[in-house]
C-alpha cells in the first residue's frame, strides 16, 4: 500500500484523499511496480525488521518508503521561527495590555495628573487638560494662568483633587450625575475617545470664560497679558471677549491721545467666580475733560501750541479732553489792532482752567497813546480859541460835553493860555472791556503835565503857572475809522507801577 506524500501515514490504492490530513493520494505510474514492491506473493511475507534494499536513486516523489513502516517528514526551520515569533507576539501582546491597563487607567491617570499639578510641570498638564470649547487648544502657554493661581493659593490643589475624586467614584458607579457632578469645579473628569483603540482615554476639562470690557474713551486699546485683544471702536465701549482658560490674568487699558496718554492695569481672577461663564470688567479711565475761565468767548483755544479749532464757548460746552496735567492752555484772538496771545497756563489738577487773555499788546499801546496825545493837544487848541471844532479823537457824547464848556467860557468872557509839558502813561493800567454795543472800550491812567492859566477878557497881565493832573481815560475804540476816541475823564491821585511811557512837549 502507498503512503501519504504530506503526513506519511498509509493509504489505500483506491483513496482519493488521506484520510489523516486531507492531502490528495498520488500513485505511481506504473502500477505493476507498485505491486511487486509493496505486495508480496503468498509463500514469502514480508520481514519487516531487515534492512530495505538499498536505492541508488531518490525515493519517489509520493512519498512511498519501500518495505518500511509509516514515517512523518520533520518541521522545517522557517515553520519553527515563525511559531517562535507568534508565541513572542502573544506574550508581548498580553503583558502589554496589562501594562497598558495600568498605565491608562483611571487612576493612574488622576495620579499623575496630581503629581504634575503639584510640581507646575504645564508641559505634563497640558497633556491631560481640555477645554469643553473647540476655540482653545490647550498649551503650555495658556495654563500659566493657572498656575499663577495655584502659586497664589497652593490650598486650592486639595480643592481641586477631592473634586476629582468624588468624580472618579461617581464614574465607577456609573451614577447618572457624573456628567454634571462639579458643575463648580474647575476640571470635570471626562472619557475623551480611547489610546492605541484600546484603552480608555482620560482627560480633565475646563469650562472657559469670557470678558465683559467697559472702558470709556474711544482708541483706547485692551491687553490681557501684554497681547491687544481689542481696541475701543467709540466713547463708552463695550465688547465680549474670549474665550480663556481659567486663572489670573493681568488686564491692561492704555489710551495715547493727542492731549494725555491714560493707562490702568487690573488683575482679574476667573477662578473667584467659578461657574460664572462672563466676567464684567470696568476699565473706565480718570482723564479729566476741562473747562476754560476767560473774558473771550469768542478766542481761540490752543492745547499743547496747537490750534484745537476750537472757540472758548465751544471748548466749554462739551468740555475738552481728556487732558493730562502737563497739557498747556493757550488763547488767541484777533483785535482790529493785530492778533494777541495769553501766556500758556498748565493745566496740572484744575478742570476749570481760568486763562487771561490781555488784549493790550504793543500796537495798542503805542495807538492809544497816540490817540490821547492828539485829543490833548486839541484840548488845548480848542479851548484858547474857545473853538470846540478843533477838538479830535473824541466820542460825540464827549464832544458835546467840552462843546458846552466851551460855550459857558464864551458866555462868561473867560479866556485859556497854555500848553503841555509832559504826559505819563501808566501802562500797566490799561484795561480792554466791551460795552452793551459790543464795541471795545479801554481805561488808562495818565499823569499830565502842563504850564496854563485861565484869566478873564481884557486883562494884559498874564501868568501861566506849572500845573499836573492824574486823569484816568475812558476810550471808546472807533473801528471804522481804526482809532481810540477819549469818552471822558475822571481824577485819580496816583500811578501804581513803574511800567510808564513818557511823552514832553
Amino acid at each position: 500500500m502507498p503512503f501519504c506524500d504530506q503526513c506519511g501515514n498509509q493509504v489505500n490504492a483506491a483513496d482519493k484523499f488521506c484520510e489523516a490530513c486531507g492531502a490528495p493520494v498520488v500513485l505511481p505510474a506504473n502500477p505493476e511496480q507498485f505491486q511487486s514492491q509493496v505486495e508480496p506473493n503468498n509463500q514469502q511475507a514480508p520481514v519487516y525488521n531487515q534492512q530495505p534494499p538499498a536505492f541508488t536513486q531518490q525515493p519517489p516523489s509520493y512519498g512511498y518508503i519501500p518495505n518500511g513502516p509509516s514515517q512523518r517528514r520533520k518541521m522545517g526551520k522557517k515553520s519553527k521561527i515563525a511559531i517562535i515569533i507568534a508565541a513572542v507576539l502573544i506574550v508581548l501582546g498580553v503583558a502589554g495590555y496589562f501594562t497598558g491597563s495600568s498605565v491608562f487607567s483611571k487612576s493612574k491617570v488622576i495620579s499623575n495628573f496630581n503629581k504634575a499639578l503639584s510640581e507646575r510641570n504645564v508641559k505634563e498638564l497640558s497633556k491631560y487638560i481640555v477645554s469643553s470649547d473647540p476655540r482653545i487648544k490647550v498649551d503650555e502657554k495658556n495654563i500659566k494662568s493657572l498656575i499663577d493661581y495655584l502659586n497664589e493659593d497652593p490650598s486650592y490643589l486639595n480643592v481641586i483633587m477631592s473634586s476629582i475624586n468624588e468624580q472618579s467614584k461617581l464614574m465607577d458607579s456609573k451614577a447618572e450625575d457624573v456628567f454634571n457632578s462639579g458643575s463648580d469645579s474647575l476640571f470635570k473628569l471626562k472619557k475623551k475617545g480611547k489610546t492605541f483603540l484600546v484603552f480608555n482615554k482620560y482627560v480633565f476639562e475646563v469650562e472657559p470664560f469670557f470678558i465683559n470690557v467697559h472702558t470709556n474713551y474711544k482708541n483706547a486699546q485692551i491687553y490681557l497679558d501684554d497681547k491687544l485683544v481689542c481696541t475701543a471702536a467709540k466713547d463708552d465701549f463695550t465688547k465680549k471677549v474670549g474665550p480663556y482658560i481659567p486663572g489670573i490674568y493681568k488686564i491692561k487699558v492704555q489710551y495715547k491721545g493727542e492731549y494725555a496718554t491714560l493707562e490702568d492695569t487690573k488683575q482679574i481672577n476667573s477662578l473667584s467666580g467659578l461657574g460664572n461663564s462672563v466676567m464684567d470688567l470696568d476699565l473706565n479711565l480718570d482723564g479729566r475733560n476741562i473747562t476754560i475761565d476767560s473774558t473771550f468767548d469768542d478766542a481761540k483755544v490752543f492745547l499743547n501750541g496747537k490750534d484745537t479749532g476750537l472757540t472758548v464757548q465751544q471748548a466749554n460746552e462739551n468740555g475738552i479732553g481728556p487732558v493730562d496735567s502737563n497739557v498747556t492752555v493757550m488763547l488767541q484772538k484777533d483785535f482790529p489792532w493785530g492778533a494777541v496771545k495769553s501766556d500758556e497756563v498748565k493745566v496740572e489738577d484744575q478742570t476749570d482752567v481760568s486763562v487771561e487773555l490781555n488784549p493790550v499788546n504793543d500796537t495798542l499801546k503805542n495807538q492809544m497813546m497816540d490817540n490821547i496825545n492828539q485829543f490833548n493837544l486839541s484840548d488845548v487848541a480848542a479851548v484858547a480859541a474857545r473853538d470846540a471844532t478843533k477838538y479830535v479823537n473824541m466820542t460825540p457824547s464827549f464832544y458835546t460835553a467840552l462843546a458846552s464848556n466851551i460855550q459857558d467860557m464864551k458866555n462868561s468872557k473867560r479866556m485859556f493860555k497854555g500848553k503841555y509839558t509832559k504826559i505819563i502813561y501808566d501802562l500797566d493800567s490799561i484795561a480792554i472791556d466791551t460795552n452793551s454795543s459790543n464795541q471795545y472800550t479801554a481805561e488808562i491812567v495818565v499823569h499830565d503835565f502842563f504850564n496854563d492859566t485861565y484869566y478873564d477878557e481884557g486883562d494884559t497881565n498874564v501868568a501861566a503857572s506849572d500845573n499836573d493832573l492824574i486823569w484816568r481815560y475812558s476810550l471808546v475804540y472807533d473801528q471804522t475809522n481804526k482809532k481810540w476816541l477819549v469818552d471822558g475823564l475822571s481824577r485819580e491821585y496816583s500811578i501804581g507801577s513803574q511800567n510808564t511811557k513818557e511823552f514832553d512837549f
